[in-house]
């Protein structure tokens, strides 16, 4: 395997084909980065590499039986023991079909110290017939004793050209449509495929009313705007809402000190009526928005959670 079908990150996944390539690959992998940029594309790729051609069609479909795929569970949204002791458990087991066993264990960094501990114990005793790769866009919150046992492939935000090049060629929008996604979405394929989708437009509109809002003047209007949050989170979910906002108020300081590049290029008007207010500085923006995503990590509603952060930036 020497190709990778990854947007972007080419060193990431050239570092990684060399090493399966001369097998060479350690039994422990640590990718590192933003989501949306390809780091669970080229876990799979990995795992196709490791396993061979005859394993791909089961690899892509999810089915294969020596590839095992985790992720954080429950309301609460981190791994939980359970988890862990069924990982050591399968671990133990040898390869059903295939050679070798590979584990892609995504947002590693919602271990908690416990499960780290067990996790570290599982990498531990692994066999030589063991592979985990581990995915995060946190690295800082991982423990120490975690990540030294890994080895770590750092991806970056991929070029806003390589994304309007791939919207270009995989949608039917126009081509500043496209160009205004590839600046909107941080350097996250994901994140652009998914505000090039229909559902985005649901999110859009809520939020061009949210910001044509000043609070706490128009407090009953923003009530009840907020009353269709319900309805919003089926195509979204609460985090990336907070980001979106969190993101005009550093738009409303890029045009009110003439900045280049605006998230939201689609609301220029808006920000330049906006941006003549007074504004909190970044420092009490971003505090304010830490307060919030706290606020909903302890499953506050979202609705009280925006509030919150918007009267206190008013």
């Amino acid at each position: 395997m020497n190709s990778s079908k990854l947007i972007g990150n080419q060193a990431a996944a050239q570092i990684i084909m060399r090493m399966l390539s001369n097998h060479t690959l350690p039994h422990t992998l640590l990718f590192h980065g933003q989501n949306g940029v390809g780091k669970s594309i080229l876990a799979k790729e990995v795992a196709e590499g490791l396993m061979g051609s005859s394993h791909i069609e089961k690899i892509r479909k999810q089915i294969h039986p020596d590839l095992t795929l985790l992720h954080p569970e429950g309301k609460s949204g981190v791994y939980s023991m359970e988890q862990m002791r069924s990982l050591l458990q399968m671990v133990s087991l040898s390869p059903f079909e295939a050679k070798v066993k590979v584990f892609i264990l995504q947002e590693v960094d919602k271990l908690s110290t416990i499960c780290s501990n067990a996790l570290l114990k599982t990498l531990e005793e692994a066999s030589s017939d063991t592979y985990f790769i581990l995915l995060t866009d946190q690295i800082e919150k991982l423990l120490e004793t975690v990540t030294s046992r890994c080895y770590k492939v750092r991806f970056f935000p991929i070029p806003s050209d390589l994304i309007a090049s791939f919207l270009q060629e995989h949608t039917t929008l126009a081509k500043e449509e496209v160009r205004n996604i590839a600046d909107r979405s941080q350097g996250s394929l994901a994140r652009a495929q998914w505000l090039s989708e229909v559902k985005s437009e649901k999110l859009q509109r809520f939020l061009t009313e949210l910001f044509s809002l000043n609070l706490p003047q128009d407090y009953s209007p923003f009530i009840q705007l907020m009353a269709g949050t319900d309805a919003l989170l089926e195509d979204t979910n609460a985090e990336t809402i907070l980001e979106e906002i969190l993101e005009w108020y550093r738009d409303l300081h890029a045009f009110k000190y003439q900045a280049p590049g605006f998230y939201h290029s689609n609301h220029m008007q808006l920000l330049a009526k906006k941006a003549k207010e007074p504004l909190p500085s970044l420092e009490r923006i971003l505090e304010v928005f830490i307060q919030a995503q706290t606020a909903l990590q302890r499953n506050i509603k979202l609705p009280v959670v925006i509030e919150d952060m918007l009267l206190q930036l008013a």
